[in-house]
């Protein structure tokens, strides 16, 4: 009987139903006259067989598609190989905290005794967090923390993330630090595809139609590509040639560099990945859609859960910051390790199910010894 429900709920998902337990009932009823179950007995059934009324992910319909399965395979096979060539993998991203974020669930007789009294409606001011970790725990030093108009809070002056910021970041906070962490090793950072990960080198942008004359000149420039000379139209017979032009034009320059891009191999490279690899380092970028193969998800919402339990000034900025700094060395080697092996089965399920079907994780399962934390 188990299998002919979940065909029958696989039925309605191919018929473009998102089934209730109301049209599950009806179907199978239809199907099985004699089903015993009633309306509660069923929802308890469909629970017991892991199916549960939630919000669907439409990210499953695109991490299903040609294209990411094989963007999926190229980094599960890259991050492998990376490994057995003794790279330590170090995950990188980041996230925000709002000032105002408290915790927002316990016990309560609904009465205006069992309120927070420092709890107000608005989101407050956002902090930005970056960070990395590895299996051996968050790189010590690494924590990056901005924020606007937080005065005396140990924090840079920023309410939004950008390039330039997170190329600071890389460059005078992650990488000093990783040759202390792991003198003489080499790292595998792996991070995603965000807009500020991903500013192409200048020099190395490769133009096209929509370039200005001076960047394809500039282009031409940097890689000692010589300048076409400009061509003559066709002029018909008994027709007066135009005076020759003085400059190549637009089309004339783009083709001369796409001739150049294909006969030289020049590849576009991101300002990131340069920085990395000027220390002997590489950047592994993941597949869009697939944060659960970054463990450092899972500390945030564990250090988030620190933060929000704790945070009993929420009009006080400065606290907030410090309160989030202070959580941060709650956060164990131990968790990260545990976190690590979790993105490690999942890289495994990943490789074993038909096609590389997508994984459902869940980043906020995880507890820690705070297990007070909403």
């Amino acid at each position: 009987m188990r299998d002919s429900v979940i065909r029958i709920i696989h039925r309605l998902y191919r018929g473009k139903i998102s089934p209730t337990i109301d049209e599950i009932l009806e179907q199978v009823r239809r199907d099985h006259p004699d089903f015993p179950y009633k309306r509660t007995q069923l929802y308890k059934l469909l629970n017991e067989m892991g199916f549960h009324y939630e919000t669907l992910d439409k990210r499953l319909v695109i991490k299903n598609t040609e294209k990411m399965r094989h963007l999926r395979s190229v980094y599960l096979r890259r991050i492998a190989d990376l490994r057995a060539q003794g790279y330590v993998v170090v995950y990188l991203d980041e996230t925000w905290y709002d000032t105002h974020d408290v915790k927002k669930k316990g016990f309560t007789d609904r009465s205006i005794r069992c309120v927070l009294p420092l709890t107000v409606p608005s989101r407050g001011q956002r902090i930005i967090i970056v960070h990395a970790g590895s299996e051996e725990g968050f790189i010590d030093g690494a924590l990056f923390l901005a924020c606007k108009n937080i005065k005396d809070a140990m924090a840079d002056y920023h309410s939004e993330m950008n390039a330039g910021i997170f190329e600071e970041f890389i460059s005078t906070r992650l990488l000093p630090r990783i040759v202390d962490k792991f003198p003489g090793q080499r790292c595998a950072i792996v991070m995603d595809n965000a807009f500020y990960h991903s500013r192409l080198v200048p020099e190395r942008k490769i133009p096209t139609t929509s370039s200005t004359k001076g960047d394809l000149l500039r282009f031409i420039t940097a890689h000692g590509i010589p300048v076409p000379e400009p061509q003559l139209p066709n002029v018909a017979p008994g027709e007066r040639a135009p005076r020759r032009r003085r400059q190549a034009n637009n089309d004339e320059l783009l083709a001369a560099i796409r001739a150049a891009v294909v006969q030289r191999g020049i590849q576009q490279a991101y300002v990131v990945d340069e920085l990395v690899a000027a220390q002997g380092h590489v950047v592994v970028r993941l597949p869009p859609c697939h944060c659960e193969l970054n463990p450092i998800e899972r500390a945030w919402s564990s250090l988030k859960r620190k933060v929000r339990r704790r945070n009993t000034n929420p009009k006080l900025g400065a606290s907030v910051v410090a309160l989030i700094r202070q959580m941060e060395r709650r956060v164990t080697p131990a968790n990260w390790r545990n976190w690590c092996r979790k993105v490690r089965a999942l890289e495994d399920a990943y490789r074993v199910a038909p096609n590389h079907e997508p994984v459902i994780a869940d980043l906020a399962e995880d507890s820690d010894v705070d297990s007070g934390d909403d």
